[in-house]
């Protein structure tokens, strides 16, 4: 006990408390601005359940569609096909990253059926898959979620001293999806 009564060890453990108290209070406030935005994700701006989550299941609805009408005229092991079919099988096809390679594979394969000749039905098919990827992309732009995501990766992490704070605390930016 007679450690705690020197000047050294109290200035230390001041020091300590005060450098955790700035850590814990920066995490939680981080976190629910991260929180924040991330409701806009699941929920949409209406609270319906309308937001870009669901524009972008809609998506990998879409380019399942887009395999298995393709599957019928290209072969599986085609550049395209190969990479459509792997994203699709991912465990998070959500992932932003995995999400735009499979959009890209997707706009890939449906090129490559404009070039064929199709029944009239899955002609059909292609124009309205290729219309509905184009409707999702432009909405999921435009989604208030796209512009939090934005706002809090760019003006809350990207500035002082949330960008030095952020990442020692384990919040991390949000994907943005276009």
């Amino acid at each position: 006990m007679n450690a705690l009564k020197k000047r050294p060890v109290a200035i230390f453990i001041t020091a300590v408390v005060i450098v955790a108290a700035i850590l814990g209070g920066s995490h939680r406030s981080l976190a629910a601005l991260r929180n924040d935005a991330l409701k806009l994700f699941e929920q949409g701006a209406e609270g319906d359940g309308v937001g870009v989550k669901s524009d972008l299941e809609r998506r990998v609805d879409i380019c399942a569609n887009v395999y298995a009408v393709a599957v019928r005229y290209l072969p599986e092991d085609n550049g395209g096909m190969a990479d459509l079919k792997a994203n699709l099988n991912e465990p998070d096809p959500l992932d932003v990253f995995i999400h735009s390679d499979m959009v890209a594979s997707a706009q890939s394969v449906l090129g490559q059926l404009e070039q064929l000749e199709l029944s009239e039905q899955d002609a059909d098919y292609v124009s309205s898959f290729k219309s509905q990827l184009e409707s999702i992309g432009y909405t999921i732009g435009r989604d208030p979620y796209t512009a939090a995501a934005g706002n809090f990766n760019d003006n809350v992490l990207g500035r002082f001293p949330a960008s030095v704070l952020g990442p020692l605390t384990g919040v991390r930016p949000l994907e943005v999806f276009e």
